[in-house]
């Protein structure tokens, strides 16, 4: 969930659970921290944002070393970027070419950071 995702009118609480999923607990993770990232207006690599994700790693413990916990994170931001462009491949598809709007390079956006990803970890 991120603010956008939940909000009042009128004393009526609303949640937009569109992007919600039955996953792994870290799929929801570089969701979060891109949103914070862009919400803060900070840069891609600032400490905070690997003090935020340590924070939410650290209630995982019982699983595993946080170093542990970190590989497992990777591999689920991988899998984040293709969950995204799945997502967005739904959600767009009964959109008539041409209205996208600011999301028409959503799916490629998505899959483009997934293949960016995998040939920085050196496995693409």
């Amino acid at each position: 969930m991120t603010p956008i995702s939940c909000w009042t009118v009128a004393n009526t609480g609303f949640i937009d659970w569109g992007d919600a999923c039955v996953a792994h607990p870290f799929l929801t993770l570089p969701v979060a921290l891109r949103s914070i990232t862009y919400g803060l207006g900070l840069e891609a690599g600032d400490p905070f944002l690997a003090e935020l994700r340590d924070l939410y790693l650290a209630q995982w413990l019982d699983y595993g070393t946080l170093d542990e916990l970190r590989d497992v994170l990777s591999i689920a931001e991988r899998l984040t970027m293709v969950n995204r462009a799945l997502t967005w491949r739904r959600a767009l598809a009964t959109v008539p070419p041409g209205e996208e709007g600011e999301d028409a390079d959503a799916v490629p956006g998505w899959l483009q950071e997934y293949l960016a990803a995998e040939r920085a970890s050196g496995a693409g």
